[in-house]
């Protein structure tokens, strides 16, 4: 049995709440501080097309926005000595900067904690999370597996193509071999390297192949 602490900051009382959910775990195994003391209601509860439950969690919240603070979110009672938790944004002021598990039921935090050691989170490419951008660029320590995450959240990885190697993408739908691979590079570089190259050669393939009308390009605003 674990305490799950959040420090958050919310703008206002109209941007206060967040989705949580503990993987493989539902409304039984989790006593939020809210039902704690009589206020949760069953509503705040949804089961996904996974099955996984997701609290929204948005009420009795202490009034004061525009603070960070230390919230209780729940006693937990885990089901194995591996569970993950993930926090997704309900509302679009609400942040959170850490988030503390203690099997020391009685603790209260406050300020910045410090751990002893910070691990590695291990990137989930699967789930695409915009924050996770953020976090790599502050901390690129914290991941594993990736060479860099771009803006979308999206997992990134270094491919260095090289005559030495045959085939690259080995075991994928997107195969190739290293001709293949050197003339996507090629197309790229001639093409789309720009972002006005990129802008003309979409122009480009959408108009591919169409016929009896006539096109035009102009310019929206000629000066720089």
């Amino acid at each position: 049995i674990v305490n799950v602490w959040i420090r958050r900051y919310f703008w206002s009382n109209s941007n206060n709440s967040f989705w949580i959910n503990v993987k493989g775990l539902g409304d039984d195994e989790i006593l939020t501080a809210q039902e704690d003391v009589g206020g949760d209601e069953p509503s705040d509860w949804y089961q996904d097309s996974d099955s996984e439950y997701w609290y929204k969690w948005r009420d009795g919240h202490d009034d004061d926005n525009g603070l960070w603070r230390w919230e209780k979110y729940a006693t937990v009672t885990l089901s194995g000595s591996s569970q993950q938790l993930t926090l997704a944004n309900r509302e679009p002021y609400s942040f959170v900067d850490q988030i503390l598990i203690t099997d020391n039921l009685t603790a209260t935090p406050s300020g910045i904690v410090s751990p002893l050691q910070s691990p590695p989170e291990t990137r989930i490419c699967d789930k695409v999370l915009p924050i996770h951008y953020e976090q790599y660029v502050d901390n690129p320590s914290y991941f594993s597996g990736v060479d860099a995450i771009g803006p979308g959240g999206a997992c990134m990885k270094k491919v260095e193509i090289k005559s030495t190697t045959a085939n690259y993408n080995v075991g994928t739908s997107y195969q190739r071999s290293y001709a293949d691979e050197i003339q996507n590079f090629a197309n790229w570089f001639t093409y789309y390297r720009r972002r006005h190259q990129a802008m003309r050669g979409g122009l480009t393939a959408a108009l591919d192949g169409l016929s009896g009308i006539r096109t035009g390009m102009f310019w929206f605003n000629d000066l720089s």
